[in-house]
Parts: C-alpha cells; structure tokens; sequence
C-alpha cells in the first residue's frame, strides 16, 4: 500500500489508494476510446489514474475535498469538478457514457439517482459495500430485498464482478467490500420505474395516494394499477406510508406489480 499524501478524513468514507489494486479493477472494465469516463468521489486519484491509461475521450473527476483535488491536480487531462455528488448537475454530463468509481458507502444513493438521468450512460463499475451488493442483487423473495433493490433493478441489471478486500481502504473497513457492475436496461418497466421514483422521491406518499397519483393512472401502466389496486394485499397495505413498507411488504408489493 502506498504511503498516504495527507492525513486522510475518515469521516469522508474508505480511500482506495492501491494503484496495483486500481488497474486490476480498470482493466476489467472495457474502456473504449469514444468513452466519457466519470469517476466521482476521487479521492487521490487511484481509479482516475488507471482509467487515463486506457486512453478514453475524456475523463471527469469530482470530489469535494480540496486536499485530494490538489493531488487529482497532477493528473494531466482531467476535468476536475470540485462538488458533493449529490449537488451534480446531470445535465451537465449528459455527455458520460460511463461511471467508474470508489464512491463513498453513504453516498451511494446520490450514484444511482445521478446514473438514472445520464442518457448516454452505458455501464457503471462501482465499489460499493458487500450489504449494498447484496441488497442491489436481491430477488424478492431474499431477506436482502430493500428500497436499494427496488431504486437499482428498476433501472439497471447489477452483477458482482469481483469482492475487494477490506485492507485496501484507508481506513480499512470491516470485512470486504464489492466491485459491481450495472448496465440500464433497454426496456425498464415503467410501473415498477415509477414505484421506485416515488419512494425515492416521495417516500411520505401513502401507498394509496401513489395508486391514484397522475403518473400512476397515464398509459400505458393504468390497466396495470387498477388490477393493483384490486389486488387484497395492496389493499391491505393501501394506507401504509412507502417509507413505512418493511422489507417484506415492499417486495410482496413488488411481486404484486410484476404480475400485473
């Protein structure tokens, strides 16, 4: 492991500084030359290293801590954006066509909702921690299922490509974490995306006020949220608020909607 540039902020999450560690993870990642590389939460700039080697069209880095943009500074060619990822623009970076990234554990939430409105995003290697992957993984019927499943799967297929030992981050992390991959899907279910848009965004919403809402009752998922709203179990859980449901209730609900 190499020696750190300064003394890092464990409160800004797990540091990946391992360059050996880094290129292993880039190479597998299939970089083509018309690709718009987005590495947010870059830390020192180990994974933004790597990926200028495979010689992308572009390469952004975002990261909001001063101390590693003084270090990202020394890579040439990169645009180096200074933010919380959570306060991104995506329109902005509607030209990203891939994110590869160590972002923070607790930050993982903002990566999906900025993933979800890049238009040309085509995949997104991400290390994330192993409950996250579990969670972003999961089948209904998994113990695991959560509001994480329901806000990835709506979008993207996710597979665990490979685990990353926890000795690597600094500071270290108990266990192991994941590295995944996630490609959009060409054909979301548009009830299932709006279920996931709604208890991402409107979690307060009652499970009732959500079956009647305008985005529920257009075509072409209306048929399918009448049959919902028929359905006895939804009809139980109708006036249970969505960031209520448990995990077992948001997956029979999710089961419900796909058999619609």
């Amino acid at each position: 492991m190499p020696a750190r540039p300064f003394p890092l902020d464990p409160d800004l999450d797990q540091h990946l500084l391992d360059p050996r560690l880094a290129a292993d993870l880039v190479a597998g990642a299939e970089i083509l030359p018309d690709d718009v590389v987005l590495d947010v939460g870059a830390g020192t700039g180990a994974l933004t290293g790597a990926i200028l080697r495979h010689r992308p069209r572009s390469v952004i880095a975002v990261e909001p801590d001063p101390r590693c943009l003084a270090a990202l500074g020394g890579l040439p060619g990169v645009d180096l954006r200074s933010a919380r990822i959570q306060d991104l623009d995506p329109a902005e970076l509607d030209a990203v066509t891939r994110i590869i990234a160590n972002p923070p554990f607790s930050a993982l939430h903002h990566v999906i909702g900025l993933a979800r409105r890049l238009p040309r995003l085509r995949a997104a290697d991400l290390c994330v921690g192993r409950r996250w992957a579990a969670a972003a993984t999961a089948m209904p019927a998994d113990p695991y299922y959560s509001v994480i499943t329901l806000d990835v799967t709506a979008r993207f297929s996710v597979a665990v490509r490979r685990t990353v030992p926890g000795s690597a981050f600094t500071p270290a992390i108990a266990g192991s974490a994941a590295w995944v991959r996630l490609l959009p899907l060409a054909r979301p279910d548009p009830l299932l995306d709006l279920l996931a848009v709604a208890v991402r965004e409107h979690s307060g919403l009652r499970l009732k006020q959500w079956l009647r809402s305008p985005p529920a009752n257009r075509p072409p998922v209306r048929d399918r949220v009448r049959a919902l709203r028929a359905d006895p179990l939804v009809r139980a859980l109708q006036q249970r608020r969505l960031s209520a449901l448990t995990r077992p209730e948001l997956a029979a609900l999710v089961g419900c909607l796909q058999r619609c």
